[in-house]
């Protein structure tokens, strides 16, 4: 996979994430609120309304809905932290979050990017052992979980396989990536 390199004046070489990290620093450094002006964090049109539905979420990814209209979310797991939090399914109603399956336990690799519910089962896309992309069947408790494909092309630390959807056709669609383009 090739980078792309630029050469500062000092002649040190950087990466073009390196650049786009400093950028955003720079930008929301200078984004400073102003005395007597309220800046709204988000903004939704008329008629429209923001409402917390969950709190306490640790990298969450991904939110779908099963066939009752209840959420679920997915936690990524992992991260460069001394002790990374779990990859897990969290059931989320009436503002409480409830953990349906701790996926770091049964022995998904983090991250878990895409997620998806499809006739009564979730789908994850994940890292297998070998470190190759990978997708996996949860049943909706949580109790069984079986990897049905993997070895696809993951760049390592950063583009690991992404977002997966069943389309109308009864078929699966995954996003690889950069690193699988």
């Amino acid at each position: 996979m090739k980078m792309k390199l630029f050469t500062l004046l000092s002649g040190k070489t950087i990466r073009s994430a390196q650049i786009l990290f400093v950028s955003l620093i720079i930008v929301i450094s200078s984004c400073k609120k102003r005395d007597n002006v309220a800046f709204p964090l988000i903004e939704v049109p008329s008629g429209f309304k923001v409402e917390k539905v969950a709190e306490g979420l640790n990298f969450p990814t991904a939110v779908v809905w099963d066939d009752q209209n209840t959420m679920y979310i997915v936690e990524a797991g992992g991260g460069f932290l001394q002790e990374p939090p779990p990859a897990r399914i969290l059931k989320i109603a009436n503002g409480q979050k409830t953990e349906i399956v701790n996926l770091t336990a049964k022995g998904v690799v983090a991250p878990v990017v895409g997620f998806t519910y499809h006739n009564n089962a979730f789908y994850i896309t994940h890292r297998a052992s070998n470190m190759t992309g990978a997708v996996s069947r949860i049943s909706k408790d949580g109790a069984s979980l079986n990897q049905i494909l993997s070895g696809f092309v993951d760049g390592g630390s950063e583009h690991p396989l992404n977002d997966i959807r069943m389309g109308p056709d009864g078929r699966m669609y995954l996003a690889t990536g950069p690193a699988g383009n």
